[in-house]
């Protein structure tokens, strides 16, 4: 008889622990789809809003390449290279070297314009219709190396019209400063891997990036000096615009990764500050391509 008591107790004790286990199971599963739920629902909003930018953003950016080719003038400006020469006028009893340069190409304004818009509409085929899984796992991982190549090509042709626009002809100068724009953003990128593996981004890696993004402008600013005090006349309107343009959509992106990495309000969200750099690129093209096909029609 005492055996027998013994096994129902055992028993009951068994029943009662497994009730107990599959309870707190359910309990736990419960709050971890309930936090799932908020996480996924704050998070794939701006995913999706994205997503639904970049698939919008291909028609127009195709549209908009389309307008350009049409209505845009084939206004040629030249690509140079710096050299000396000799002054033959000068040289009577020495050689005497004076500044020269020498025209590699001249380039149409309208051919960069396209040349952009084309790859902005791949990369956002890509991204939305070809690899919206890797995007999303990219968001999640809060590093986005899509976007940062999209912003450093991206850059670095607006340093290109930009240039051209106010004035600038030397081909390594520009080249130089186009170089210099893309390596911004991708050491920006790195700033997001740091931030993501250490949990605090270098300030000395973030300030490099933003010293480097703004480093073309020291020539930029420089031409536009030159032309209004020394060329003694006024660029046309749609330079001031297009470098007014690039000039917004550099600290607006710059910007946007500082207020992540402060964790300000809704910038605590990757996939927000990633939305928001999405369309500060798309604004940002569109505009300028607007502004120059106003600025330069046939």
């Amino acid at each position: 008889m005492a055996n027998k008591k013994t096994t129902s107790t055992k028993k009951s004790k068994v029943k009662s622990t497994g009730v107990s286990k599959k309870s707190s199971t359910k309990i736990a599963d419960s709050k971890v789809t309930s936090i799932n739920k908020s996480f996924k629902l704050k998070g794939s909003t701006y995913i999706e809003q994205t997503r639904m930018l970049q698939i919008l953003s291909i028609p127009i950016y195709i549209g908009t390449a389309i307008a350009a080719w049409f209505m845009m003038a084939s206004t040629t400006f030249p690509l140079t290279l710096s050299h000396r020469t000799k002054n033959i006028l000068a040289s009577q009893n020495s050689t005497v070297f004076s500044p020269a340069f020498h025209v590699i190409y001249d380039i149409q304004l309208r051919y960069c314009i396209i040349a952009t818009l084309i790859i902005l509409a791949l990369f956002a085929a890509a991204s939305a219709l070809k690899m919206p899984k890797e995007y999303a796992q990219a968001v999640a991982k809060k590093v986005n190396p899509w976007r940062w190549i999209t912003i450093g090509i991206t850059g670095a042709i607006f340093v290109n019209i930009v240039s051209l626009l106010n004035g600038l002809s030397d081909i390594a100068a520009i080249k130089f400063s186009s170089f210099i724009v893309f390596l911004a953003a991708i050491v920006a990128w790195q700033v997001e891997r740091q931030h993501v593996v250490g949990g605090k981004a270098p300030k000395i890696t973030g300030q490099l990036s933003i010293l480097l993004a703004f480093l073309p402008w020291v020539t930029i600013l420089g031409a536009m000096f030159g032309t209004y005090f020394y060329g003694l006349v006024r660029s046309p309107w749609y330079v001031y615009a297009g470098s007014a343009v690039f000039l917004i959509a550099t600290f607006d992106v710059i910007l946007n990764s500082i207020m992540y990495f402060k964790a300000k309000k809704n910038w605590k969200n990757y996939s927000f500050i990633d939305r928001n750099a999405q369309l500060t690129v798309f604004f940002a093209v569109i505009v300028l391509s607007v502004i120059l096909i106003s600025g330069l029609p046939k």
